[in-house]
């Protein structure tokens, strides 16, 4: 199967792209906060407004599976930490992990902190009397006997943990660890954030987090482990005048996702140069639950499954890992019960022949990215 960009595809989208958009301002839903603070992305003059932007929503049950079980008892959140996995699991892991240090018994406030942090920093936990030559290994200070240790994010973190007394510092020091990986967005070059997010192998998603000063850890996160499926951005602060024209009333933080139209076979007609309309598809509270990693997982494995077959460039929506994202899902399987990756399972994509193919144009056209 030939994976190479399709350079044709690109060209017609990169056409399409507008230059003076002007916004729909008729919804409540979280997509138009975006399409506000974005200062005018996405339509040209000659196309009206209510033709531009189209409002699109998923809905995932998040609770659909999981009848008869508790909301703990679908995730892992502590592992059992041995001297046979903790050097794979916590040492050469790129992901931060609390490691908490027991004689079999384990305080709340602990197992609070990893429900709070569920999917963004590990947990582990060791016990002192059966684990004694590993606490040796790992230079566990016995007089001092700490309750826990961090080892931040990175791989190979030897010599970069640090022990703590308390969940409140080990929240600190892992979360902090996580670094920032989204695009700061500038709403005059929207087109470039599209434009790299299509030229992505495999082409991505532009998504976008709203959110005040500061990103959360969640959305930190998601970045960090969905990033080979989707090029994420971040609008930071939104002016409040754009929150009061639009009558956005859904708070922040948020997070929505662009998706354009299907393609269609113009080429060669005299409406060949068309432009795309650009589907959005916020998070919202009411159809996915709160606003947590494995709320957040489930709304992007929906989104990739549905529409990964409508990106420009090189979908590859044809092969089923990618589809599936099973790189990462293999690992969210390992913290998640069985019970939850079965809800993923169980979300059904569109039909393949629901939706159109890409047209195809001359091999050698080509624009650069200096020319959106």
């Amino acid at each position: 199967m030939n994976s190479e960009p399709d350079i044709g595809k690109m060209w017609q989208f990169i056409k399409a792209l507008p230059r003076e958009p002007v916004i729909r301002g008729s919804s409540l839903q979280p997509v138009l906060i975006c399409l506000a603070l974005l200062g005018h992305a996405f339509v040209t003059p000659a196309v009206g407004q209510s033709n531009r932007v189209v409002k699109k929503t998923i809905t995932i049950d998040p609770t659909s599976g999981t009848e008869g079980f508790t909301e703990e008892e679908k995730y892992k959140d502590i592992f059992e930490l041995t001297e046979e996995n903790f050097e794979e699991w916590v040492v050469e892991a790129e992901d931060p992990w609390i490691v908490l240090f027991t004689d079999g018994m384990l305080k709340k406030e602990w197992k609070t902190l990893a429900v709070s942090l569920r999917g963004i920093v590990w947990f582990g936990m060791v016990h002192r009397l059966q684990q004694e030559d590993l606490l040796d290994e790992i230079d566990f200070n016995v007089r001092k006997n700490p309750p826990a240790r961090v080892y931040p994010y990175g791989g190979g973190k030897t010599a970069k943990w640090t022990d703590v007394q308390t969940p409140r510092e080990a929240k600190e020091i892992a979360v902090n660890s996580l670094p920032e990986v989204t695009t700061e967005l500038d709403p005059q070059l929207l087109n470039n954030f599209l434009y790299d997010s299509y030229m992505m192998h495999p082409s991505a998603f532009p998504a976008i987090f709203i959110t005040d000063k500061e990103t959360p850890p969640v959305f930190k996160s998601i970045a960090l482990h969905y990033k080979r499926y989707f090029n994420f951005g971040v609008i930071r602060n939104p002016d409040p005048s754009y929150l009061e024209t639009l009558k956005y009333d859904l708070g922040i933080p948020g997070f929505l996702v662009l998706v354009s139209d299907e393609y269609v076979d113009s080429y060669g007609s005299e409406d060949q140069d068309t432009e795309y309309t650009f589907q959005s598809i916020g998070y919202t509270v009411q159809r996915q639950g709160e606003l947590n990693y494995p709320n957040l997982v489930k709304f992007l494995y929906g989104v990739n499954l549905h529409y990964r077959r409508t990106l420009p460039g090189t979908n590859m929506a044809d092969e089923e890992d990618v589809l599936r994202m099973e790189e990462v899902m293999d690992v969210e399987g390992q913290r998640f019960d069985v019970r939850y990756m079965e809800d993923l399972r169980n979300i059904q994509g569109l039909e393949p022949d629901t939706l159109a193919k890409g047209i195809r144009v001359r091999g050698d056209a080509r624009k650069s990215r200096n020319e959106l």
